[in-house]
């Protein structure tokens, strides 16, 4: 099955079928995994509508579950020490800093950024 016939829901979102069919094994797995969280679309259609809000410590301290953040080390929209800060709060989060990626590292380092969603959807589920 190619990825673009797995992963619709990223044409949806305006991804050619092109870039879908070249995501690398691990990023497409990943993708697919994660638009079938429960309330994935209720939550993605959210944020767009709203923007996403500030979330302040004691917000963060009430996330029950596992969580993982991909920050890459040039963001400067969310420098390394506000992605530091906000897996401190949570009880239970790891925070993985992708070397020379932005504010989107799954662009620059899509396997890596696959492997580390996978191994901890894999981990959580």
């Amino acid at each position: 099955m190619k990825n673009s016939d797995k992963l619709s829901f990223l044409k949806f979102m305006g991804s050619s079928r092109e870039t879908i069919d070249h995501l690398p094994k691990e990023l497409a797995e990943a993708y697919y995994r994660f638009g079938r969280l429960p309330h994935y679309f209720i939550s993605l259609t959210s944020l767009l509508r709203n923007a996403a809000p500030a979330i302040d410590a004691q917000q963060l301290i009430q996330v029950k579950q596992p969580a993982q953040l991909l920050l890459g080390d040039k963001d400067s929209f969310a420098p390394v020490g506000t992605g530091r800060s906000i897996a401190a709060a949570m009880p239970d989060c790891t925070l993985h800093v992708i070397k020379d990626g932005s504010h989107l590292p799954w662009l620059e380092k899509p396997s890596e950024c696959g492997r580390l969603v996978n191994e901890f959807l894999l981990k959580t589920s």
